[in-house]
């Protein structure tokens, strides 16, 4: 899995580092389904494509996009 952020985020050093944070993920994909059963501390935000979830990121809408 890729976990992406912007310049000021710092170093995520595993998935725990994201719980409490806003975080984007594309609907029906496999980390949506993975993150929001193992990592229920996460706040996810549903996206339909990676344009509109590295846009949410980009625009400090979401802290990061897995």
């Amino acid at each position: 899995m890729v976990i992406v952020t912007n310049t000021k985020a710092g170093y995520i050093g595993d998935l725990s580092d994201l719980n409490q944070k806003t975080v984007a993920v594309i609907e029906g994909y496999t980390p949506e389904e993975f993150l929001s059963h193992d990592y229920q501390d996460i706040f996810l935000v549903k996206t339909q494509d990676n344009k509109q979830a590295l846009e949410l990121v980009s625009l400090g809408k979401t802290f990061a996009y897995v």
